[in-house]
């Protein structure tokens, strides 16, 4: 997962990964029914779904059957958060930006819920923003944007970004 999360993040930063996608994912296929914890499942779902592979539509199957058949405590968390963030990380590795915006936008305020750090988990809140970016979402980009700069301030991909948010919110 921390393969995931490194190209995912240089991928959003504007780097090209050339064919690390295709060489990751065949790591990720043993996992293509893995939903043991949500937290690295949807990383496992980015992946796979990112080198387009047939396994990524297992496992969001997976996912989704995990959302309905879990024990009450559970599935309020598959169902809930991991179901509507699975849906937006697959939306998002397959270029759907809409899509990502809208289901991750759902599940972006619960994701303590899934586990993993603070720091890991922001890789979700990135896709996110790069989504609403990618749409032109530049009000809601830039709100995101401003928040992230409180504790990355010199961070040179976010500043690159909210420079270009700016510039298209400017009057004419």
């Amino acid at each position: 997962v921390g393969a995931v999360s490194l190209l995912a993040r240089m991928e959003i930063a504007g780097l090209d990964v050339g064919d690390r996608w295709q060489k990751l994912a065949e790591y990720l296929r043993p996992r293509a029914g893995d939903t043991l914890q949500p937290f690295l499942t949807l990383q496992y779902l980015y992946g796979l779904a990112r080198a387009d592979l047939v396994e990524a539509d297992m496992l969001m199957a997976a996912i989704e059957d995990k959302a309905t058949t879990t024990v009450a405590f559970d599935r309020l968390v598959w169902r809930e958060v991991a179901l509507p963030a699975a849906r937006g990380v697959y939306a998002h590795a397959r270029r759907n930006w809409a899509d990502a915006a809208r289901y991750l936008g759902v599940a972006n305020p619960r994701l303590t819920e899934i586990g993993g750090g603070h720091a890991q988990r922001d890789l979700f809140g990135q896709i996110l923003l790069d989504a609403h970016l990618k749409l032109g979402n530049w009000p809601i980009a830039e709100r995101m944007l401003e928040m992230r700069r409180t504790w990355d301030p010199d961070g040179i991909p976010l500043n690159r970004d909210l420079n270009l948010v700016r510039s298209h919110l400017a009057p004419a």
